[in-house]
């Protein structure tokens, strides 16, 4: 599988999400983004970013654009940027991106919060990932990455007893 066949899906395209995700979408890789309360803006008016490495804008017309789980084409990469607090929707996001046995990158914050991931897809399916960014929504499919953007990544190995 080449590097541009893989299928991305970003749940919580935030600051982070939306920002790696948007990211991925410019350098032409295929990327389905979850949307919550910006489905509709982002529908209309695609998103922008506001970047050190450079401002860019995709509009809706070249973006995949999902307002529920269950349109997701299942994917071989899903970032999840969901804020931990909505960890229990994972239960109804997750299988739908992960059906064909894709992997799920976890980058939330807080400790062990790849358990929320493991609790639906499995162990071994789990990256957990740890970045490095200043960036903020600053309005609805608007986003702006002060500085960095480095992610450290590696795949979930449970805790020893």
């Amino acid at each position: 599988m080449g590097m541009n066949s893989i299928r991305y899906c970003v749940i919580g395209a935030g600051a982070l999400g939306g920002l790696y995700g948007a990211m991925l979408a410019r350098a032409g890789r295929e990327v389905h983004f979850l949307l919550n309360r910006d489905f509709d803006f982002v529908s209309a008016h695609g998103l922008k970013i506001e970047s050190v490495l450079g401002d860019f804008e995709l509009p809706a017309s070249e973006l995949h654009l999902h307002a529920n789980a269950a349109s997701l084409p299942p994917c071989d990469v899903t970032i999840v940027g969901l804020k931990t607090t909505n960890n229990a929707l994972l239960k109804t996001l997750l299988p739908p991106p992960t059906a064909d046995l894709g992997v799920v990158l976890c980058l939330q914050n807080g400790l062990h919060s790849e358990l929320d991931c493991v609790d639906v897809v499995g162990p071994d399916r789990v990256l957990g990932g740890c970045c490095f960014l200043c960036s903020n929504k600053i309005r609805p499919g608007h986003i702006k990455h002060i500085d960095y953007g480095r992610i450290l990544m590696g795949e979930f190995t449970p805790r020893r007893k």
